[in-house]
């Protein structure tokens, strides 16, 4: 017996009893009406009162009994709630479709599908359909249909692929149907040759997600910059990608990360990339592509300026320059109190003034003799700067940590004027040290503070009141401490890296990072097929080398019309390295 007979079974238990005390109360009244009165009129009145007031009863009585019998009924028919199945978890099923999947000869507007069940559409705007229409269908659903009119006349000829990603959904769980392609020919027949690949970001060498890639016609590649090209994909989230049911004809390959998607390259900051070759589809049904992505390099100008901070501008080039220079624009009084920092890489220029004028000041930024730009130093926001303060170079920890073999530096928030530490106190485990021992030097903002440092030793700085001053005059209020430790040499590991298939001709330089991408080893260049960092903080390493084609010491981006590519970049994988051990790494340079 199941649930819901369950249920009714005293329901249906009842209903005989209930047909039998209606008949009761029938039978027992019914006599009322067979009364036979013969003699006077009197009693023939007195029938007929009677009879009235059995009739009353009668039709109380059979009131009371329904009444009962439906109370009764209803204490038995509790009300529960229905006992729910399992969560649906499948996707939902295609059961057909008109015209059929992968029809020739298509001649018509309109294609529906039908599901086994509700669905929805999430985001339409993913649904790609190769080759490219410039007026998109419509999407209309219908319960458990899909129905595609589309909007513009079909190419002849050709067959056309519709990619639905992860767009249909069940209406009830959102279980996605992935990767539904429907597939037609406006010819005799399906093309069949297919492109698969991978994208991947030249200077990380990571998966490039959500990248259109496409295909053009041999010799009209050029239209990259006009127009969409004729079949077209998207990467996932793996970088990975296919371009089914192409002709068998010849194309250019290019892929784009599509800022203002329209499917053609006209941004300068679209990372684009492209292949140097024709694909063949004339002798092969199947290539596989490896592509790399790059943003090409802006003309060079000032990329950034920042004034955040009172009495400091710092200027980005978005480029490195063969020779930096600058020339002051300002009014002649105040060139004096200002103080240009041209950085050693060449492309960066910070600006320190103490005026306190209220007025815009100028100056060009140049490339030998040729200027870049002209910017304007904002005059300070505030009436007077900040206190003095300092961040160091100690590794932020319980307790914080200063690499073996490295100066300690405080840096401040302003350019630093002079220093007084005669009176500063070092303490090497619980021994105090002569400040003589400790050599000092200011380097703009910085503070530098040279000395052997011991392994594995606790150290405690304190520098007095009135030690430090900054351009403004200011200097520190309060007394300065630091409570640290150096690292020990036992806590480094070493590294050791060998080259396969490198190109003996060619130079390539190195950078080494931690998991945050920050520098755990200076750049440098590869001599030789074997590389070995000997002191490494323990934790996980990221190496990365650049073939360096033009020797500039920098990594060089591409250029689409001028089909040259972006120097190539090698990265390993994420690589281990524990305290006081060496660690093997090999690296592929092709």
């Amino acid at each position: 017996m199941n649930a819901a007979n369950a249920l009714l079974s005293p329901t249906i238990a009842f209903i005989p009893l209930l047909s039998g005390l209606v008949g009761y109360g029938q039978n027992f009244l019914k006599p009322a009406s067979k009364v036979n009165f013969k003699n006077s009129l009197k009693e023939k009145k007195e029938g007929e009162t009677r009879r009235l007031t059995m009739d009353l009863k009668t039709y109380f009585n059979k009131k009371t009994v329904c009444f009962i019998a439906f109370a009764f009924l209803m204490s038995c028919a509790k009300i529960v709630s229905p006992v729910g199945g399992e969560k649906d978890t499948e996707q939902p099923k295609v059961l057909g479709s008109i015209p059929t999947n992968e029809s020739t000869n298509f001649a018509t507007d309109e294609i529906t599908l039908l599901f086994d069940e509700y669905i929805v559409l999430d985001n339409p705007n993913q649904i790609l359909i190769s080759p490219y229409m410039k007026g998109r269908p419509d999407f209309k659903v219908r319960g458990k249909k899909l129905i595609i009119e589309f909007n513009e006349k079909l190419q002849a000829d050709i067959t056309y692929t519709i990619n639905f990603g992860k767009a249909i959904q069940d209406l009830n769980e959102r279980n996605v149907l992935d990767n539904l392609y429907y597939t037609f020919s406006t010819g005799a027949f399906i093309d069949s040759a297919r492109v698969v690949g991978k994208v991947n970001i030249t200077q990380n060498q990571e998966s490039a997600e959500g990248i259109m890639v496409g295909l053009y016609p041999i010799n009209e590649d050029t239209l990259f910059k006009k127009e969409p090209p004729l079949y077209i994909s998207q990467t996932n989230k793996e970088g990975q990608f296919e371009i089914k049911n192409v002709a068998n004809k010849q194309y250019e390959m290019v892929a784009l990360g599509d800022k203002n998607f329209n499917y053609y390259f006209d941004l300068p900051n679209e990372p684009i990339a492209f292949i140097d070759s024709v694909l063949d589809f004339t002798d092969t049904s199947l290539h596989q592509i490896q592509l790399q992505l790059f943003e090409e390099s802006a003309p060079l100008q000032v990329k950034d300026i920042i004034n955040d901070q009172y009495g400091k501008t710092l200027i980005s080039l978005s480029e490195k320059v063969q020779t930096l220079n600058v020339n002051w624009l300002g009014e002649q009084a105040l060139e004096d109190s200002i103080k240009i920092i041209k950085k050693e890489d060449k492309q960066n220029v910070t600006i320190w003034y103490s005026y306190k004028n209220k007025k815009n000041q100028a100056l060009e930024i140049l490339n030998g003799t040729a200027v870049i730009d002209t910017v304007e130093i904002d005059p300070p926001s505030k009436a007077i700067p900040d206190s003095l303060s300092f961040e160091s170079n100690l590794l932020e920890q319980r307790t914080p940590l200063l690499e073996l073999d490295t100066s300690l530096i405080l840096s401040f928030n302003y350019l630093l004027d002079k220093v007084d530490l005669s009176k500063m106190e070092v303490i090497e485990d619980s021994i105090l040290l002569e400040v003589q021992s400790i050599e000092s030097t200011i380097d703009e903002e910085n503070l530098v503070l040279d000395y052997q440092w011991k392994g594995g030793v606790f150290y405690n700085l304190s520098i007095p009141p009135n030690s430090v001053y900054d351009s403004f005059g200011q200097t520190n209020a309060d007394s300065l401490f630091l409570d640290f430790k150096v690292r020990s040499l036992e806590d480094y590991g070493t590294l050791n890296v060998a080259f396969i298939d490198q190109d003996s001709l060619a130079n390539y330089f190195y950078e080494l990072t931690d998991k945050s991408g920050k520098k755990v080893w200076e750049q440098g260049t590869i001599e030789d097929s074997l590389l070995v960092f000997d002191r490494i903080p323990a934790g996980s390493v990221k190496l990365m080398i650049v073939k360096d084609e033009n020797k500039n010491g920098r990594w060089d981006s591409g250029n689409y019309l001028e089909k040259q590519q972006a120097e190539k970049v090698f990265t390993s994988e994420p690589t281990t390295i524990k305290a006081n051990w060496e660690t093997e790494l090999q690296m592929k340079l092709e």
